[in-house]
């Protein structure tokens, strides 16, 4: 919650984004019920043993929901683990009709369902499974060659 607070003023607030984050991520946890960001993933994440498990990380280029940089911050230290973490990641440049959060499956149907197999054959220990099983192709655009006119360039993805 904290991370997608500072995402959601930021471009309001600019420089005074750290202060206002820390007061509204407290008065929401004034708020509620139950403690707020009780748990820390990546903390948790870290203190691993092995054996090496799989773990796919998927976000959209411009997700405005959750920060890219949560994203980015989790794959930099999963992939820094390779004793703990097999990792596979998929950063599409998602944006249908200026929505981008979770849009892969509908824009890029056909990569995604292909990403996603390779990652689950290997989790599963199928390697010889074929990737994707003659599947009707859905798949309009192509990323990150052939996108949508409305699509922001590529190099404002991870401002």
């Amino acid at each position: 919650l904290h991370g997608m607070i500072a995402n959601s003023i930021k471009r309001y607030l600019g420089i005074l984004t750290p202060l206002v984050t820390e007061v509204v991520w407290w008065g929401a946890n004034l708020a509620s019920e139950t403690p707020i960001d009780y748990y820390h993933p990546l903390e948790m994440l870290a203190k691993c043993s092995g054996p090496a498990r799989y773990v796919a990380i998927s976000q959209g280029m411009f997700d405005n929901v959750v920060p890219v940089e949560e994203g980015r911050r989790a794959a930099f230290l999963l992939g820094g683990l390779p004793e703990c973490y097999k990792l596979r990641t998929y950063t599409p440049p998602e944006y249908c009709n200026g929505a981008t959060h979770h849009q892969e499956m509908w824009e890029f149907a056909d990569e995604t369902r292909t990403v996603m197999c390779h990652f689950f054959r290997e989790v599963f220990g199928e390697p010889f499974l074929p990737c994707p099983p003659s599947l009707p192709s859905y798949q309009v655009w192509q990323s990150p060659s052939h996108l949508p006119r409305d699509t922001p360039p590529i190099s404002n993805a991870f401002e």
